[in-house]
């Protein structure tokens, strides 16, 4: 989930550029554009929330503090495969607008519903873009041969299209779904993805601050995860992702969150949330029967119930992580 949440940062940030489209004519920059960012409006407390933009309907959120990632033993091949799903493409834009999103991104977050999708809907929260140099290459890409991106009033929109399979990454990254973004700061980006994603809908996500705090049921959930990990996620149990649960579990879960920090070795935190603690005993008893061997990879690996929670706590060192990939037949080189 977190090398996915990266990849879809990273591949958020490329689409910014589109070395062709699906046929329509160059759209130039309205008259009244402001490039540079969403003017008028202090947006740092916002920012400064690790919820902040996220909807209250999200199914799933999560938060990824890149630059832990890229100090642990999980990088090289986290890295090497991101290289390997951006492509030609990566090397392009990278090239064109001079933003490595590689090794600028420092964190993404995101809150997303629809999953089921080619494209969900959701917003995305990615800090550590150079606003002045994207930004830049946004105009560049308006003034491309059939073009599907605009700007106004610092607001960037890129129309989506079907994958082409051409060398640039927005219709990869885009799906079927349209792109639109703003920077709230100098290297803050706020963007919405999803077939219906629009200006309007994202002027609606920077005015709404942090809905995710007014929520009864994420509220609940928040109190336990530490939004200071290196990865945290929050899932509510209407998502789809937990559409064939009720048959493995025998009751379909009510959520499941928790947090991995990856600042040395591994440590995890995760819970799911049952309908009671019958069931929570009932899962951890079947768990801890079949880990049997699996515990000597860890340093520690308990598993235990909180009320109605299942709670998994583990804990690995470089060396135990680094045993395990080469088992898995992970390599641990990087691009």
């Amino acid at each position: 989930m977190a090398q996915r949440a990266l990849l879809l940062g990273i591949l958020f940030a490329a689409s910014c550029y589109k070395d062709g489209g699906s046929g329509g004519g160059t759209t130039p920059p309205p008259a009244n554009n402001n490039p540079a960012a969403v003017r008028g409006v202090d947006y740092s407390a916002t920012i400064a929330d690790p919820l902040g933009f996220l909807p209250v309907d999200s199914e799933i959120v999560l938060g990824l503090d890149v630059d832990q990632l890229r100090k642990s033993t999980f990088w090289p091949p986290i890295a090497a495969k991101l290289s390997s799903a951006g492509g030609s493409g990566l090397d392009t834009f990278k090239q064109v607008c001079n933003v490595d999103p590689m090794t600028s991104v420092r964190s993404v977050t995101l809150g997303v519903k629809n999953v089921k999708q080619s494209t969900p809907d959701g917003v995305m929260v990615v800090s550590g873009l150079d606003r002045v140099a994207l930004m830049a290459c946004m105009e560049k890409a308006t003034k491309t041969a059939d073009s599907r991106t605009s700007i106004q009033n610092g607001i960037v929109v890129i129309a989506g299209a079907k994958s082409t399979g051409g060398t640039g990454l927005g219709a990869t990254a885009a799906g079927d779904g349209t792109v639109a973004f703003a920077f709230v700061d100098a290297s803050t980006l706020v963007g919405v993805i999803g077939p219906t994603a629009s200006r309007t809908q994202l002027q609606t996500v920077l005015a709404a601050g942090t809905p995710l705090r007014s929520s009864p049921a994420f509220s609940a959930l928040i109190k336990l995860t530490n939004l200071e990990a290196s990865l945290w996620t929050m899932m509510n149990g209407n998502s789809s992702v937990f559409d064939q649960a009720a048959g493995m579990l025998g009751s379909r879960p009510k959520a499941a969150f928790g947090s991995v920090n990856v600042t040395a070795g591994m440590s995890l935190d995760m819970r799911l949330r049952l309908d009671d603690a019958g069931r929570a005993t009932q899962l951890q008893q079947m768990i801890n029967g079949q880990v049997g061997m699996a515990r000597a990879m860890f340093t520690k690996l308990d598993v235990t119930t909180d009320g109605a929670d299942l709670v998994v706590s583990a804990s690995m060192t470089d060396a135990q992580i680094t045993q395990v990939l080469q088992l898995a037949g992970v390599s641990l080189n990087g691009p």
